[in-house]
């Protein structure tokens, strides 16, 4: 799954290079345009002016066109890679219906983390606005606070999107979410509070290689913070599946993922269709003696 990390991040820099390129075609023409308006006289007339000026705001418009294309491109990648590394956690097929809802409530799922995010650190900032500038108790606290809520909401994420991965139904991820990730929460702080030891042990390892050469401390920080990540999402799955009361997660346990609860209805049923039959036989020949 690290490489699929590795993939989405190759595929948002090559879009971000294509992005750069035809901004930097842009450049030569805007700086000609300005040149132009800078250096007409007072006296220009103003239907010039307002062509000099339509040219200009249509490379604008265009520099805006190719910002949207780029953030278009960005969430089709996120959303193509983020469906694929859920597949590949929960052992279950890709499908384009499934990857249409993942963009669905990827769009919305990302506007309500993005707003709690922004409330929590009103709230914080609030309550601390005297001593967070001057105290380091203060600081410590903030940052204690945001990461162990950022750790908090990034387990929402994974159970709500597990749930959409296994039930392939919105209603039954947002029913799902409520259910098991909101109302369950509890259950959730120890493991949340194992994975901020975690970060905080990688934070002081990398404390200490910070006198590294900046490019492979640079690298190093990127490999150790995507394994980090991509654990914490196996970690908050296993944890997920838990709690739900299926067992353990299908990548240890194979028995807890609902398709193999349904392979093993369908044994039983055919073992006891079997066993059936042998009877009603021996009954038969019983009869004939």
């Amino acid at each position: 799954m690290l490489l699929l990390e590795v993939a989405f991040i190759a595929a948002l820099f090559a879009g971000h290079l294509v992005l750069k390129y035809n901004i930097n075609q842009l450049g030569p023409e805007i700086g000609e345009i300005s040149r132009t308006l800078e250096g007409l006289p007072k006296a220009s007339t103003p239907f010039f002016l307002e062509y000099v000026q339509g040219d200009l705001t249509s490379v604008y418009r265009t520099m805006i066109a190719y910002l949207l294309v780029f953030a278009a491109y960005a969430l089709l990648v996120w959303t193509a890679f983020k469906s694929m590394i859920y597949v590949v956690v929960n052992k279950v097929r890709f499908s384009l219906g499934l990857y249409w809802r993942f963009f669905v409530v990827n769009m919305v799922w990302a506007a309500v983390f993005i707003f709690l995010i922004y409330a929590l650190q009103m709230v914080m900032f609030y309550l601390l606005v005297r001593s967070i500038e001057s105290s380091l108790f203060s600081q410590v606290f903030f940052l204690v606070v945001m990461s162990f809520s950022l750790l908090l909401l990034f387990y929402l994420t994974v159970s709500l999107f597990t749930h959409l991965t296994v039930s392939c139904s919105i209603k039954a991820a947002v029913k799902g979410f409520f259910s098991v990730g909101v109302r369950r929460i509890r259950y959730v702080l120890l493991p949340v509070l194992f994975q901020f030891i975690v970060l905080v042990l990688i934070n002081l390892l990398l404390f200490i290689l910070i006198k590294m050469p900046n490019r492979y401390f640079m690298i190093l920080t990127s490999l150790i913070l995507l394994s980090y990540f991509v654990w914490l999402r196996f970690y908050n799955t296993a944890v997920w599946y838990r709690i739900r009361g299926g067992g353990a997660h299908p990548a240890v346990h194979p028995a807890a993922h609902p398709s193999a609860h349904a392979a093993a209805h369908a044994a039983a049923v055919a073992g006891a269709v079997v066993k059936r039959k042998r009877a009603s036989g021996k009954a038969g020949r019983a009869k004939k003696k």
